[in-house]
């Protein structure tokens, strides 16, 4: 695609040189396009955010951490520094995608995990309905449908 004087691009694109055929106006492609647009009969927002407090009981989630205290007691919320700095002591540093390797740069990010085995919630079928919940919703309000039947 080339450039014309006045910063506009140009009305036409070579997909393919060597084959005519492939050469598409460019109105002609944005009509094609809206065409194809104007055919999507699901409406829904491209982004979705409410407030859910009015739609979801008061609920604070139990959650335990193996190795964290000798009480596995839950995290408290907000998180005291003292369960933060507890948390990172059973934590590993968290690597990431480079390509085909995995690896470890703090320079790049510098990030900790914590092995899912290890996380529990005390009262799961009361976090997992909340979650599902708020998953209709937000699925419902980009104009989606969502199946949370697990199996």
């Amino acid at each position: 695609m080339t450039k014309s004087g006045d910063n506009n691009l140009s009305t036409t694109h070579d997909v393919d040189s060597d084959d005519n055929d492939n050469n598409l106006d460019l109105d002609e492609w944005k009509e094609e396009l809206n065409d194809a647009l104007d055919c999507i009969t699901k409406r829904g927002d491209y982004c979705t955010g409410k407030d859910i407090t009015s739609k979801v009981p008061r609920f604070q989630p139990s959650i335990t951490v193996d190795g964290l205290n000798d009480d596995n007691e839950p995290l408290a919320f907000p998180l005291p520094s003292s369960q933060a700095g507890m948390l990172r002591s059973v934590a590993d540093k968290a690597p990431f995608g480079k390509g085909l390797d995995t690896v470890l740069d703090e320079s790049v990010r510098k990030a900790w995990q914590i092995d899912a085995d290890k996380v529990h919630f005390a009262d799961e079928a009361q976090w997992q309905s909340v979650l599902d919940g708020i998953v209709s919703d937000a699925v419902s309000s980009l104009g989606m449908t969502y199946n949370n039947n697990q199996g």
